[in-house]
């Protein structure tokens, strides 16, 4: 449905061991569940097709083209990068977390959600594919308890288990509370155009709802 690989060909790049300037990305959606809870499994689905793009798509305009990409799981996704640095690691995920502030248009209305993010690479995970999974996993939830819609990367020594595998590096970006704020602002833009208002939901990560009005 999205493109992108699945969990069988994820089973492969645990095969082979992952290079020390490899860096494996943990992204979980923030919002989801009230999409498909007061949309629909079909918005969930417009939702995922969307972003799958969309991340892909900020890759290849850095002419990132080398690199694998995956579903995990229901809203869960596995890119691994090759050839990376801390700072270029951040400035793609700073790239990603702001095309994803803005509400996404699908069919039948606007919703908003957000991406936390863990990073781990493969030199912090002695190469071994599977534990920077999950280093990354756990620098993911990091973010999803403080927060949302951000990056964290994992700090090399730190047990997986632990709260202390973050360290300082974390960004976010425009607070989650903004984003009720931004849709609201669609709705001015859009209902400026002169267009027929149609009541549909717009969802913010933290499950506030809003009306809005599609095209």
């Amino acid at each position: 449905m999205t493109g992108l690989a699945n969990r069988q060909a994820i089973n492969g790049w645990r095969k082979r061991p992952l290079a020390d300037d490899s860096v494996l990305l943990f992204i979980d959606l923030d919002g989801f569940k009230q999409v498909n809870d007061q949309l629909g499994h079909r918005a969930g689905d417009e939702v995922l097709v969307l972003l799958a793009h969309g991340l892909n798509d900020e890759l290849h305009q850095l002419g990132i083209h080398h690199h694998l990409s995956a579903r995990y799981g229901g809203d869960e996704f596995l890119f691994q990068l090759p050839r990376m640095t801390p700072e270029r690691v951040e400035m793609i995920t700073r790239r990603w977390l702001k095309r994803f502030e803005r509400p996404l248009e699908i069919n039948g209305g606007l919703v908003c959600i957000g991406l936390s993010i863990g990073a781990c690479f493969g030199r912090d995970a002695d190469g071994s594919f599977n534990t920077a999974l999950e280093h990354a996993d756990q620098a993911m939830y990091y973010i999803k308890r403080n927060g949302k819609h951000g990056v964290n990367f994992h700090r090399p020594g730190a047990s997986a288990l632990s709260e202390e595998v973050v360290n300082e590096r974390v960004v976010h970006t425009v607070p989650l509370s903004r984003d009720a704020e931004v849709a609201l602002q669609e709705l001015e833009r859009t209902s400026s155009r002169g267009t027929e208002p149609k009541l549909v939901s717009a969802l913010t990560p933290t499950g506030l709802k809003i009306d809005t009005v599609s095209k």
